[in-house]
């Protein structure tokens, strides 16, 4: 019978080793880990980069077809007034001449503009978010002589409290005004053909358009006992333009052009300005739509906007805007006239 010895096995160390092989595998897992973390915000830091790098192109390119409108290199002799720019990379179709090609903001780094969309006519003039307490206003002219504009607006800020109709004793204090939208205080001025101080004054008209669930629209008049009427706004609905007061019996102006200055009380708002005839809805020049999309390597930015035109763009008078701070509304060079936020005469120079 074969023999055999009798071995008994020594296990030390296995255990070590198990605990050190999962020891390495945890610290392969996390290392991996780590590796992928570092690589995503790598990755996220760049794509935020090249998304900046992209908007600033964008603005680059607005800033570039404002510049072209004034300049009269960009002219509506498309239809609707739309021209455009590089229509092989345009994402929005567009009928009118190609304006500007593809333009590079920096070819280094592979950052440029291109798609330019100008649409010089809009349908309305629009302003997003006004603040409390502050003022917009712009000179426009139209295709058609306009025989009423329509003023609608809603809260920017979801209020929707609709008060009924108001007297001047509806007008409360600030703290006291609660959820409802914004009274605008909206003065429209056809263009006399030689401007002074005293044929804009005698041609502007001023209502104040109220948030009120009952409608009622307002005539415009140079009558001094028709001035200040109060105009209810009809309002409806929590979003959007939810108020709307026509101006009726707009007059024509001297040379086609319209100066319109818009005062927000109480709420932030969201304004519009539309207008008509007996055909139809009229196009307003003055606050052009650019759509222009940026581009930094395969990053792409689009940015639409509405860009007023410098009021004094061939009409004679300045306006500057600032806010918190004096507006400047100069008739005539030698006697400027300096107004504050509200309108109110805070310097006049003689």
């Amino acid at each position: 019978m074969l023999y055999k010895p009798k071995t008994k096995l020594n296990d030390r160390g296995f255990a070590s080793i198990v605990i050190a092989l999962v020891l390495i595998v945890v610290l392969g897992l996390i290392t991996v880990g780590f590796a992928q973390l570092a690589r995503r915000e790598q990755k996220s830091a760049l794509n935020k980069q090249l998304s900046n790098q992209a908007y600033y192109a964008a603005e680059t390119g607005i800033n570039d077809a404002l510049q072209d409108i004034k300049s009269g290199t960009i002219t509506s002799d498309g239809a609707n007034g739309t021209v455009k720019a590089d229509d092989t990379n345009c994402m929005t179709p567009a009928t009118g001449r190609i304006a500007k090609p593809n333009q590079s903001v920096n070819s280094t780094n592979g950052v440029s503009y291109s798609c330019v969309l100008v649409t010089l006519q809009t349908p309305d003039i629009a302003y997003s978010n006004v603040p409390p307490q502050s003022q917009r206003y712009i000179s426009f002219s139209t295709d058609r002589q306009p025989t009423s504009l329509t003023v609608k607006w809603g809260s920017a800020d979801s209020h929707y409290s609709y008060p009924g109709s108001c007297s001047q004793a509806c007008f409360k204090s600030l703290t006291n005004w609660g959820n409802a939208p914004a009274v605008l205080a909206v003065s429209l001025t056809p263009m006399p053909a030689n401007p002074t101080n005293a044929s804009l004054a005698a041609n502007t008209f001023t209502a104040y358009l109220y948030p009120s669930n009952t409608s009622s629209g307002v005539s415009y008049s140079t009558s001094a006992s028709a001035q200040g009427p109060i105009g209810g706004g009809g309002c409806s609905g929590n979003s959007g333009y939810t108020c709307s007061v026509r101006i009726s019996g707009v007059p024509a102006a001297a040379n086609g052009k319209y100066l319109i200055r818009i005062v927000d009380y109480y709420d932030a708002s969201n304004i519009s300005v539309s207008g008509s005839d007996a055909t139809g809805s009229v196009k307003f020049n003055g606050q052009p739509q650019i759509d222009v999309t940026g581009k930094a390597h395969e990053v792409l930015k689009r940015l639409r906007v509405r860009v007023p035109l410098n009021p004094s763009y061939d009409l004679p008078y300045d306006t500057i805007e600032a806010q918190n701070a004096c507006k400047r509304f100069s008739v005539d060079p030698t006697k400027p006239a300096t107004f504050d936020s509200l309108g109110s005469v805070c310097n006049v120079s003689n």
